[in-house]
């Protein structure tokens, strides 16, 4: 940038400059052998002795011309620099914020507008500095909440569900055993929440993730493994279609699939089929979750991947926090993930998935 911005003004300040001299030169130059040679008619002046003068003439016209051009060329280049090197400092300090290099500071002394402009840069930078630092001081402050928040809960349920077993082992009035097990099963459900919760908070802590080969097949079918137990309960089953493909991805991505299965196992009836498909797309590749429930309407296609938002469903046991952590899996993933209508009936939940992941 420097060296084409320098290059340009100093051809600028060359044309502003040199360009008049050479026309004022020329002019003059012509001026004074059309003078010359009406003098030389008039007072019967031999005409070589006019050539020789007039020649003599342009040749120190031509030398003083060429002092010129170098003085100018010398001033010139003094100007441009002088312009040119605050907007280089200016261009300089950008890039060194943008790359994290907060508070610094671009040193510029011109008494012009270009130093009104190097101190309204510092002035943010040092602003963003401060701002940073208590963006991670709450961040922290957030983090150790969020962690004691997680104990103490924790210890809390786990206090209520063991009291709960024990009462229901010796209770045995039918209403006050129903009662208890919907204190149970809450506390069961309160810690689902809690620890889901954790893991969202953590995920979110987390700046890049490692990528490592993995074949993703390989992966979601295991994922359909772990709920052989669910599908055997409902008698469904889930089929995996596509060919094997290697991507590069971190081991956190089968919560991913984990997640979607899950929710397609809740969401479809008994007796049914849930399809996952992987399709290869060029330098991307799409895995589909379809299943066959009673779909998602349009107004909660966007907002479901929001945190306790599950639209419309009633008994049907969850946290509402399963889609937020799979967009954020995929977001740090540099992914995308949506949700449409299944041909037939249904929701199919897309993930769409680099197969290289870029430096």
């Amino acid at each position: 940038m420097k060296h084409t911005l320098l290059t340009k003004i100093f051809i600028l300040f060359l044309l502003i400059s040199i360009l008049p001299i050479l026309v004022f030169g020329a002019r003059i130059t012509l001026v004074a052998h059309g003078f010359m040679s009406e003098m030389a008619l008039k007072y019967y002046i031999p005409q070589q002795y006019i050539n020789q003068l007039f020649y003599s003439l342009a040749r120190e016209s031509v030398i003083y011309i060429v002092y010129i051009i170098i003085i100018v060329v010398i001033i010139s280049i003094f100007f441009a620099g002088s312009i040119v090197t605050p907007i280089y400092s200016l261009n300089k300090a950008v890039k060194r914020i943008k790359d994290g290099e907060y508070g610094y500071k671009v040193p510029i002394n011109t008494n012009d507008e270009l130093q009104e402009l190097g101190e309204s840069l510092n002035e943010m930078s040092e602003k963003l500095k401060d701002t940073i630092e208590e963006l991670k001081n709450e961040n922290i402050k957030r983090k150790v909440y969020v962690d004691i928040l997680v104990h103490d809960l924790s210890n809390l349920v786990t206090l209520i569900g063991g009291f709960s077993d024990i009462l229901l082992e010796e209770e045995t009035d039918k209403d006050k055993k129903r009662g208890l097990g919907i204190i149970r099963r809450n506390c069961d459900r309160i810690q689902e929440i809690i620890q889901t919760t954790s893991r969202l908070s953590k995920l979110e802590e987390e700046k890049k993730l490692n990528f490592v080969k993995i074949n993703l097949k390989d992966v979601i079918e295991k994922v359909v493994d772990d709920f052989s137990n669910k599908l055997k309960e409902k008698n469904m089953i889930v089929e995996v279609r596509g060919e094997n493909i290697e991507i590069e991805a971190n081991n956190i991505i089968d919560t991913v699939f984990s997640n979607l299965i899950s929710n397609a196992i809740k969401y479809s009836p008994a007796n049914t089929v849930i399809t996952v498909h992987i399709k290869t797309m060029s330098d991307k590749v799409r895995i589909y979750v379809i299943d066959k429930g009673e779909g998602v309407p349009d107004i909660y296609k966007v907002v479901i991947f929001e945190r306790f938002l599950r639209g419309k469903k009633t008994g049907v046991k969850g946290t509402g926090l399963g889609l937020a952590i799979v967009k954020t899996i995929v977001d740090m993933h540099y992914g995308k993930v949506w949700v449409e209508d299944a041909e037939g009936g249904g929701a199919a939940f897309v993930v769409e998935l680099p197969i290289v992941q870029k430096e």
